[in-house]
Formats: structure tokens, C-alpha cells, sequence
């Protein structure tokens, strides 16, 4: 993208926020209006059966976009909720979707990243059907290791944004189970665990539990996938102070 088509692109981005721990973006069975890229903190997707049962579908880090999900329906199929304090920007997907014609570039990146959440959602299901308790968690602490490093943080030491009890709402698991694991893992010395807190001891042991090889490169999409558009950014957004407005979300 050239740098004019780059300022078209960051005009339509608003910036929203702060947020604080529990503020909804959107709401499940609103109107479809917008996607969402994650600046700062964190967010959780969750939707709410028809009996009321209430099941997390993704976690959301900076660099990472969400709502897609609900581009192909009139309103958004689940609701997203800020873990803690938490900054991100709002993109008008019919404004952007008008800017994409005109732009094959951004065009390709919209497709590419409804690609990687169709794919994303596959290996979710597979996780969640063909792992063990031990191997959910442990996918979920190398996939938030790996978020770290490609954003140049330490992969080896971070702070969880979810609580025990969303990450057994993700991995199908009871918040006794992952508890139990968490400490079976910390005994083990394969982490360090104090509170939210988590350091990998030995990520080499942690991947041969789940049969990856730790000197393989990583490829975005290829690896367990905990939240669709893991690592994703829309082009010319990431990174961006552009923003025409502030606000709150609805």
C-alpha cells in the first residue's frame, strides 16, 4: 500500500477507549456494524445459548482483530467483553469494505483474514475434541508465549489477562481442572506460576507434550489457535496513532 492509500485507510480507524475490566464492545444480536483490532490490554468473546449457557470462544491480545466473525450476519453472533483495561480501534466494515474495492491489497488482507478465522475455528474445534485436559492448557500457554514474541516481548515470562474461570469456559474444562494442571505443571518444573503470572521453565517439555517441535519456525494459523485472528493486523492499521475521534464503546 502506498502512503495515500495507507492515510485512506487510517481516516476510517476510531480510536476507542480506555476500557475497563468487564465494558462490553458489542453485545451479542446487535446490529453488525464494525470489526476491532486490540491496541492494548485484552478481550474475550462469549456467547449465551438460548437456555443461558454462556461459553468463551477466543481470547484477543494486542495486534490481534475481532468481530469478524459476524461479518456474514446481520448482527454479531456473541458478544466481546474487555479482560482488563484495555484500548482498541474501531473499523466500519462497510467503509471498509468500499476503501478494500479500490485497494487490492487491503482487499487481500480482508480475504485472508476471514480465511485464517474459518481455519482458526477448525483447529479450536479439533483442540477442544482431540486433546487432553494437560494438552488444552498447555496449547494455551505456548500460544500466549508465541503472541509474545512476535510482539517482542518475552515469551518466556507474561501475565494471563483471563482468570482460571474463562480459561475453563474456553477449554471445556471445570476451573478445578485447570487449577489442578496449573499446579501439576509447576510441580513438575515445566512453569512458574504465582497468580497470574507464568514463566516457562522448559518450553521444549511443554511442546513435546503436545508432539511440536520447539526449533520448528512458527507459522501464523498453522499452530493450536486459541483465539481467531490470532496475531492478524488489517494493513496499515497496526501501529497507527491515526484515529479521527475518541470515544466509548457501545
Amino acid at each position: 500500500m502506498n502512503p495515500g492509500q495507507i492515510r485512506d485507510v487510517s481516516a476510517l480507524v476510531r480510536s476507542l477507549g480506555p476500557l475497563t475490566r468487564g465494558q462490553r464492545v458489542f453485545s451479542q444480536n446487535t446490529p453488525f456494524s464494525s470489526c476491532y483490532f486490540v491496541k492494548t490490554g485484552a478481550v474475550k468473546t462469549v456467547t449465551v445459548s438460548e437456555r443461558g449457557d454462556e461459553r468463551i470462544l477466543g481470547f484477543y491480545l494486542p495486534g490481534d482483530v475481532f468481530g469478524l466473525s459476524s461479518m456474514n450476519r446481520r448482527s454479531y453472533s456473541c458478544s466481546a467483553i474487555a479482560l482488563e483495561h484495555t484500548s482498541i480501534c474501531e473499523l466500519p466494515f462497510r467503509q471498509l469494505e468500499q476503501l478494500a474495492r479500490s485497494i487490492p491489497e487491503l482487499q487481500h488482507h480482508l480475504f485472508d483474514l476471514m480465511s485464517r478465522e474459518i481455519a482458526n475455528a477448525e483447529n479450536i474445534s479439533m483442540l477442544l475434541s482431540s486433546n487432553t485436559a494437560e494438552e488444552r492448557v498447555i496449547a494455551l500457554l505456548l500460544n500466549v508465549s508465541e503472541h509474545h514474541r512476535q510482539r517482542k516481548l518475552s515469551p518466556l515470562q507474561f501475565r494471563l489477562p483471563m482468570s482460571r474461570s474463562d480459561m475453563g469456559s474456553f477449554l471445556g474444562l471445570a476451573v478445578e481442572t485447570v487449577s489442578r494442571i496449573l499446579g501439576s505443571l509447576h510441580k513438575q518444573g515445566l512453569i512458574n506460576i504465582t497468580g497470574r503470572t507464568v514463566v516457562l521453565l522448559q518450553p521444549a517439555r511443554l511442546s513435546q507434550r503436545l508432539a511440536v517441535d520447539p526449533d520448528a519456525p512458527a507459522t501464523k494459523g498453522d499452530d493450536f489457535c486459541w483465539s481467531p485472528g490470532h496475531s492478524h493486523t488489517v494493513a496499515g492499521v497496526s501501529g497507527m496513532p491515526a484515529a479521527n475521534t475518541s470515544g466509548t464503546a457501545r
